[in-house]
């Protein structure tokens, strides 16, 4: 008996790796690229804020105003 074919073994692993790469760890995902392209190329600052107002992104643009007292206005 010869030893057997790894084919079926070896598609079978990298389905698994690839899935868990596409899903888990969005392989494809074309965000950060976009991100790039569209903020960090602004001339205008901008900020990021999650839903607790917490600023969680700022492009380059924003270095000067980051830098002055925030006031906060409510409406």
């Amino acid at each position: 008996m010869g030893s057997a074919d790894q084919t079926a073994f070896a598609f079978t692993f990298t389905g698994i790796v690839f899935a868990i790469a596409l899903f888990r760890f969005d392989l494809l995902d074309l965000m950060p690229v976009a991100r790039h392209t569209l903020v960090e190329e602004m001339s205008d600052p901008v900020f990021v804020v999650d839903k607790d107002e917490r600023l969680v992104d700022v492009n380059d643009s924003s270095d000067e105003c980051r830098h002055r007292r925030v006031t906060r206005s409510h409406h």
